[in-house]
């Protein structure tokens, strides 16, 4: 967070590396895979090389 004085606002700050952006991708990724396995199931995890215990 970082504070304007322009509109006397505090504004979120942009994050400014490329490896924040990508660790936001690879975990936005995960939790939509976990999003699946929790709807419809496990069933399909087989499918990705991936066995339950």
């Amino acid at each position: 967070m970082e504070w304007d004085e322009k509109t006397d606002t505090v504004a979120p700050q942009e994050p400014s590396s490329a490896s924040f952006s990508f660790i936001n991708m690879i975990v936005k990724i995960w939790m939509r895979f976990v999003n699946i396995s929790v709807r419809f199931g496990t069933w399909w995890l087989p499918i990705l090389g991936i066995e339950r215990n």
